[in-house]
């Protein structure tokens, strides 16, 4: 009984970190190699990436893109990787 309990808490938990990180149906997840302050050389970066994906984008101010005809909004996380700090960066469509 105790193994299905922290099977199951296990999986919750599992679950809540792969939303909480981005990874849910349509979002476009990226990491970047540096870590960026400035919001405008964040967007440029953010650009950049998509662009070498083979992606067209178009920013639009205010953490909005328009990747491949549909607008996505910026959502900026930071968190701990292998003993170091890397940005991740999740597109989500907005509706």
């Amino acid at each position: 009984m105790e193994l299905i309990v922290f099977l199951l808490i296990f999986g919750l938990v599992l679950f809540g970190y792969n939303r909480l990180m981005g990874y849910r149906k349509g979002q476009i997840v990226l990491d970047l190699e540096e870590r960026y302050t400035d919001q405008s050389k964040y967007v440029e970066a953010v650009k950049h990436e998509l662009v070498k994906e083979g992606r067209s984008v178009e920013y639009q101010g205010k953490g909005r893109f328009l990747i491949d005809d549909q607008t996505y909004i910026l959502i900026e996380r930071n968190d701990s990787m292998g003993g170091g700090m890397i940005q991740r960066t999740i597109l989500k469509p907005e509706k």
